[in-house]
């Protein structure tokens, strides 16, 4: 089942994402509140002069959203949780092991905390690690640094080829194949030639000796792409809840701008993911006003999906403990 947003019921649910995010203190909105939000000039396009009848009855539509695609858009969410988790955990493997399950519940955590600024989720994800697992720091940069370029090559793939075909078709197959084959093999023969060169091996923070596994190099492609499809599905979910037209290939391409500017943005991905994925979906067609929403769903999702895993994952780990309980005294037994 899905549902028509017109421009009045967009502004509404977008404003009822916004504030949630940005002012949790203040929610839930009083129907006075939740009018001047959507009447607010500034971050507004177009500007509007909604009444509390306008804003009534756009919430009472909005109440009849489909449950099914609101749980699919959940369930989404929590695979790409346990996918990233099982990501980090593969990545680390040739260097060091470390419990899979404990390793995706810091995810969780980490992932909750991306929306704030400062980056206080890699900082939480290393500290844990370092305290409750005993991976030094010069693993934490090797593990770090070959997962961010491993992720930033595959998603500059998914994206190019989208940006190049418009649409899912053979050559957008082969292309993107070809990319990851190439990404994989570059990252194989850097990985061998760090390993003759103390320069590029420092260049690399210590990332070659997992640019030289195989099985890390390809296995971290394959679940990269695997968290791709899964971002786009969910775009794709909530452009189907919105019945905003929107491609399996323009999906793709705002997933992995999302996904992009979710884990770079400096300080904080609130607003920056949207926007840039906004900004990026006009040019395959998509409104901005309509990717902007599609996006914002997008992050509602992910952040009360994974705040309620945070919870379950804190008390499991208890991070506060290994924190400020002996604070300094070096890695502790798990």
């Amino acid at each position: 089942m899905s549902f028509d947003l017109d421009a009045v019921e967009a502004r509404v649910l977008g404003c009822l994402i916004e504030k949630e995010m940005a002012t949790p203190d203040y929610y839930p909105l009083s129907l006075n509140a939740l009018v001047n939000a959507a009447n607010q000039k500034s971050s507004r396009d177009p500007v509007m002069a909604l009444t509390d009848d306008d804003v009534t009855l756009a919430l009472d539509k909005l109440r009849h959203a489909a449950p099914a695609d609101l749980a699919l858009l959940v369930a989404l969410t929590l695979l790409s949780l346990a996918v990233n988790g099982l990501m980090f955990w593969l990545t680390l493997r040739p260097l060091q092991r470390v419990p899979l399950d404990e390793t995706i519940a810091i995810n969780s955590l980490a992932a909750f905390l991306t929306i704030l600024p400062f980056k206080l989720g890699l900082l939480l994800r290393t500290v844990i690690h370092y305290r409750r697992h005993g991976v030094n720091a010069r693993t934490l940069a090797a593990w770090l640094a070959a997962f961010a370029g491993l992720s930033v090559a595959t998603l500059a793939v998914l994206t190019g080829a989208s940006l190049w075909r418009k649409g899912i078709d053979i050559m957008w197959i082969a292309a993107v194949l070809a990319g990851l084959l190439a990404t994989g093999g570059l990252a194989l023969l850097t990985g061998h030639m760090a390993k003759r060169s103390p320069v590029l091996a420092k260049l690399s923070l210590g990332a070659d000796s997992i640019a030289r596994d195989p099985a890390a190099v390809f296995g971290h492609i394959a679940l990269r792409v695997v968290d791709i499809a899964t971002y786009a599905a969910r775009f794709y979910v909530a452009a189907r809840i919105t019945e905003v037209p929107i491609t399996p290939s323009a999906a793709t391409l705002m997933g992995s701008t999302y996904l992009l500017l979710n884990a770079a943005a400096p300080a904080g991905a609130l607003g920056v993911a949207e926007m840039g994925t906004a900004g990026v979906a006009t040019l395959a067609g998509i409104p901005n006003d309509h990717a902007a929403l599609l996006a914002l769903a997008t992050t509602a999702a992910l952040t009360l999906t994974s705040g309620v895993c945070s919870i379950g994952a804190w008390l499991w780990l208890r991070p506060d403990k290994l924190l400020f309980g002996r604070l300094g005294a070096g890695p502790t037994a798990s």
